[in-house]
């Protein structure tokens, strides 16, 4: 089946962005990730983005419309930016394509859970060996993949055999099986957040433990639609030096950014990662 990609969009930068963490890229442009449960191929064609799924396909184009945010106008976004400056006008140009994705709230925290001090791809196989070890097999195509755990499934694990699993620092561990029981138990509530405002919902994530700034921004950015929410890190600052002509501290740059981006900083910082890491500018 095939999705309706109407605007400027590229399936390549939506999904090796470091955004998601479980898409690989396969044969004759498709690439081959997990979403919600299914397995799922995704090749881009012009104006079209054909997909696979490991379940019924007719079920999977709202969610997958949803989760590439094919469906969302982005010219008012991308003329908000090219109006600011035209260091975004000329990351806009080059990189409008690209596309913040809805991912599954709980995938996307344990995700950046594990993301402090974690190398990408000690973060990727961190995310892929619970999926292994507490996930649902999966098959497409001869493809073997695995579903990713559900909180139940990774509450039941004891922290030694998390932390056997190697997801980055050993405190991780703890960090997971705490999340998880917090999700059964009923105390963490990620619908509850999405419906919070920006600021009250990045407060109640870093009251769990292991959730700095950082990690709080990725979650409510790529999971908990709060598009204003704008992660820091030291490739961020390098962009906001090098393109914005900004210095500071991380409260003076955030104030910039809520001031000149608004509820656009989210893309705003996808650019900046984007053009920093290709030095595009």
């Amino acid at each position: 089946m095939s999705l309706l990609a109407w605007q400027p969009f590229d399936l390549n930068l939506a999904l090796t962005m470091g955004q998601a963490l479980r898409w690989r890229e396969g044969e004759d442009g498709w690439y081959v990730g997990v979403v919600r449960g299914r397995i799922i191929k995704l090749r881009q064609t012009h104006t079209q983005v054909e997909f696979r799924s490991s379940g019924p396909e007719t079920s999977m184009d709202s969610v997958l419309n949803d989760y590439l945010t094919l469906d969302e106008n982005i010219a008012p976004v991308h003329k908000a930016l090219i109006d600011h400056s035209p260091q975004m006008a000329r990351l806009v140009e080059l990189y409008g394509g690209l596309r913040v994705l809805h991912q599954e709230p709980w995938e996307c925290l344990i995700t950046y859970i594990c993301s402090p001090r974690n190398m990408v791809k000690n973060n990727i196989r961190a995310v892929e060996q619970l999926a292994i070890n507490y996930g649902k097999p999966l098959s497409l195509d001869g493809i073997k993949r695995h579903a990713f755990p559900t909180p139940e499934c990774l509450a039941t694990a004891s922290v030694d055999a998390l932390r056997s699993l190697w997801l980055g620092l050993p405190r991780h561990a703890e960090y997971v099986h705490r999340l998880a029981e917090a999700v059964v138990t009923g105390s963490l509530d990620l619908d509850s957040v999405m419906r919070m405002p920006y600021t009250e919902a990045k407060h109640r994530l870093m009251q769990l433990n292991g959730i700095g700034e950082k990690v709080a921004d990725c979650v409510l950015l790529f999971s908990l639609n709060k598009p204003e929410a704008f992660p820091i890190d030291t490739n961020i600052r390098r962009a906001l030096r090098e393109f914005c002509d900004l210095r500071g501290s991380d409260s003076e740059l955030l104030g910039y950014v809520r001031e000149g981006f608004g509820s656009h900083a989210g893309y705003a910082s996808q650019l900046l990662f984007h053009g920093i890491r290709n030095r595009a500018i």
